[in-house]
């Protein structure tokens, strides 16, 4: 049985489904290396088995060093290794080093490219990428944009992402999501859901979104409401900001890691809008069969947003023009958009993409 090391600055909490499926492998024995903290307001997941705690050292806000995976890596005779695919872990840079010289496998696990990019920051990448076995990848786009940079096809592994999909598809059938979806329409007032951390770079596109519910409610006969998922350092400042409205136009839940609670303010949803950029939000959505609304410039979207098929699971709107959400959410809230090709769009991308199970059948082909 073959043996390989996956090793992280930290495991987020959503990856405990693919760590499920890792460790219950037949073909591979999975060693996870991280550590269990992080800066960033993260919720962390401790794998049960086979977890070793490393210490991340970081120095100059971005860069880290974790200066027991060197030995780990030299002792644990492994024939490969999966590391997080960010050349600012410099001690990556050293096992990709001793499996090149074993002549054993090193792969990285990133997002890859997310836009065209150039300067020292794409040689320092380059350079990182190249010295790997392959890349495994979030998206098509990020692989085609390698490609384009001379990378080669062979070496570029598309594995999507994935959340707990067997949690939500129970959840699905148990609370009659389908058929709740198919009749919200009728209602006079309109839920909607924005589910992300409350960082500094949303506070524009949320106040944005608040102010435009503001403006459709005066106009439409359909009444929108708001309900905002999510925790950070905007919060209060958004607080405040909502004041100036209706209180009906928009609620705070804050931070939800139940899945139980999750699922009922998904499953009252008609649909979910981000306004930023969108990534983990829109499997999220759809595996509770929320349509999604998002802006159309690619650049700024994490590869996630390849799960929406567009006009159907996912709308977008003109990110240049400055009444193109309020046109857009407003027409979608003027027709009902759970049709049938939706929910089947919808079971096609998550059974034939976006779920640990089938993650884990593309790396351990590429691997073996």
């Amino acid at each position: 049985m073959l043996r390989v090391a996956i090793v992280y600055h930290y495991f987020a909490h959503y990856r405990k489904p693919i760590i499920k499926v890792l460790q219950s492998s037949n073909a591979v024995t999975y060693d996870f290396f991280s550590d269990l903290e992080n800066n960033k307001g993260v919720k962390v997941y401790k794998p049960e088995k086979q977890f070793t705690r490393i210490e991340n050292k970081i120095f100059f806000s971005s860069f880290i060093w974790q200066k027991e995976i060197i030995r780990h890596v030299l002792n644990g005779d492994y024939d490969a290794v999966i590391l997080l695919g960010d050349f600012k872990i410099l001690s990556n840079w050293i096992v990709m080093l001793i499996m090149k010289i074993r002549r054993r496998q090193a792969y990285l696990w990133t997002h890859g490219l997310l836009q065209d990019e150039h300067g020292l920051k794409w040689v320092l990448r380059k350079l990182f990428y190249k010295m790997s076995s392959g890349l495994f990848l979030y998206g098509e786009r990020s692989k085609k944009l390698l490609i384009d940079k001379g990378f080669q096809e062979n070496k570029l592994h598309v594995i999507y992402n994935s959340l707990d999909l067997e949690q939500q598809r129970k959840y699905v059938v148990e609370q009659n999501i389908k058929q709740i979806k198919e009749s919200l329409f009728s209602k006079d007032i309109l839920q909607v859901v924005y589910s992300a951390r409350l960082k500094t770079s949303r506070l524009n596109g949320i106040k944005s979104l608040i102010r435009t519910i503001d403006e459709i409610n005066k106009f439409s006969n359909k009444k929108l409401h708001l309900v905002v998922v999510g925790d950070g350092e905007i919060k209060d400042g958004l607080l405040e900001y909502s004041h100036r409205f209706s209180d009906a136009i928009v609620t705070f839940e804050g931070a939800i890691y139940d899945e139980d609670t999750l699922s009922n303010i998904f499953k009252d949803s008609y649909c979910c809008i981000m306004p930023d950029d969108i990534g983990l939000s829109a499997i999220h959505s759809l595996g509770y069969y929320t349509a999604v609304l998002t802006h159309n410039n690619m650049d700024h979207h994490k590869p996630e947003v390849e799960i929406l098929s567009r006009n159907v699971t996912g709308f977008f709107y003109c990110a240049e023009d400055e009444n193109g959400l309020l046109n857009k959410l407003h027409s979608i809230t003027s027709k009902n958009i759970y049709a049938d090709n939706f929910f089947s769009e919808v079971d096609k991308m998550l059974s034939t993409k976006y779920n640990p199970n089938r993650q884990v059948e593309i790396m351990e082909k590429v691997i073996g």
